[in-house]
């Protein structure tokens, strides 16, 4: 079962791979080279929170690929690194909508980073979109944990 999750870990890889760069590739869509597109002046945070969310997404693919490799391997790190990956991509989706209220009530500044986390929420997470969408982060997260505890004692036990 391990050695399927790792093999759905970089498929998810695979693709947010993909995703990531034709979102790069894509005239329409590279807003890293053309800032000058998410200009607005009631978010104008936008292009540096467009940053960090690609910057997130990039780190969240480069660990569900060590993730991948390791649980293939039935290496003890690929549980550490499989739930970092997972809680990554799970805080990543659930932070930004649970902190835009506490950011609308700081005032002026934080409303203006609450629309630009807000501005983002559409058009970025290339890699990660089609994994949240179909809830792998959630369910490999608990199969992983649960495949890693049914394995014998020296292969890949903590």
């Amino acid at each position: 079962m391990l050695r399927v999750i790792g093999s759905l870990d970089l498929l998810m890889a695979l693709a947010g791979v993909f995703f990531y760069v034709y979102d790069f590739a894509s005239p329409g869509n590279n807003f890293i080279l053309q800032p000058e597109r998410l200009m607005d002046s009631k978010a104008p945070y936008l292009y540096q929170a467009y940053c960090v969310d690609m910057t997130v997404d990039l780190v969240c693919v480069l660990l569900l690929t060590l993730a991948g490799l390791s649980v293939i391997r039935l290496q003890p790190r690929g549980l550490w690194i499989s739930n970092a990956a997972f809680l990554l991509e799970i805080d990543d989706f659930l932070l930004g909508p649970l902190t835009l209220p506490f950011l609308l009530a700081w005032g002026e500044k934080g409303k203006l980073i609450a629309f630009s986390i807000g501005g983002v929420a559409g058009i970025g997470h290339p890699a990660t979109n089609i994994q949240v969408l179909i809830g792998y982060p959630i369910w490999a997260l608990i199969v992983t944990n649960i495949a890693y505890r049914k394995l014998p004692a020296g292969k890949g036990s903590r």
